[in-house]
């Protein structure tokens, strides 16, 4: 069952979920598009937005651009909330 089929299925039995929606700034450029979409397609009566800021160091932001995930053969970070610096999918200040 996918996404799209478990909430036509929880409406159909009356459930009325509240959603929770993490922000990156991939998303943000479309704030309205996704309001919408939860609002009207979805009739969700709660959503609650969560802007993702992730903190790195001058040293490790260009490995932390290219995600956290396992990569084969090559280095991950282990993520710390340390640093003055944002990766690039964060949610900053100046949008």
């Amino acid at each position: 069952m996918d996404q799209d089929q478990a909430i036509q299925q929880d409406a159909q039995a009356d459930i009325r979920p509240d959603y929770i929606l993490a922000e990156q700034y991939c998303k943000i450029g479309h704030p309205l598009e996704v309001y919408y979409y939860f609002r009207n397609e979805l009739e969700a009566q709660y959503i609650q937005f969560i802007p993702i800021v992730e903190r790195v160091t001058p040293e490790t932001l260009p490995m932390a651009n290219m995600g956290w995930s396992e990569r084969p053969g090559g280095d991950r970070l282990l993520y710390t909330q340390t640093g003055n610096l944002v990766t690039d999918l964060s949610v900053n200040a100046g949008l």
